[in-house]
């Protein structure tokens, strides 16, 4: 025997991830922040739906306590716009695109880096309808300093990491997998 044998149960080949890693870091980036807002959306709802009361003070740092105005009016009529649905319906795709891209067997490669290359763009719109429901918010009820700072350190962030993952996205390679 000229060549040597193979060691028993070796195929060969280079066994890789069962799915991409672009895609994968994508996509659980896209599916965590799709939960995150669909979740913090439902407890808004919960809360006006059933009339809770956050405790706060007048000298409170987290939660000031705010007289009812016409700022109140307003969030409400905001709450039924375009917006506010915008918000939701791109927070419900942008999780089902991405929970699909990782769920998907690994021999549907393309269709998962095209749902991918779908929930990114509908993370990103949803994520600029935020802080846009974010600045009309805190124009009509200006807040504590402290929430207007974090709330803008939070869209900075979520801008900067869609902004990397589409760039990981694009410059990311496929590797071949056991499947293939």
């Amino acid at each position: 025997m000229d060549t040597p044998q193979k060691k028993a149960g070796s195929t060969g080949r280079k066994i890789a991830s069962p799915c991409p890693d672009a895609v994968r870091l994508v996509s659980q980036w896209t599916l965590s922040t799709g939960c995150f807002f669909l979740v913090i959306f439902a407890l808004d709802h919960a809360f006006d739906h059933f009339n809770f009361q956050i405790p706060c003070s007048p000298s409170g740092i987290f939660l000031r306590c705010v007289e009812p105005t016409d700022a109140v009016a307003l969030a409400n009529a905001a709450a039924e716009s375009a917006g506010w649905i915008g918000m939701l319906w791109c927070g419900a795709a942008q999780t089902a695109a991405a929970a699909l891209a990782l769920h998907l067997p690994c021999r549907y490669r393309r269709v998962r880096r095209a749902l991918a290359y779908i929930a990114r763009p509908l993370a990103i719109v949803g994520h600029s309808l935020h802080a846009r429901a974010t600045v009309l918010l805190y124009a009509a009820d200006p807040g504590s300093l402290f929430a207007v700072m974090g709330w803008t350190l939070i869209i900075v962030f979520l801008a900067v990491f869609d902004l990397l993952c589409f760039l990981i996205l694009m410059l990311g390679r496929e590797v071949r997998t056991e499947c293939d």
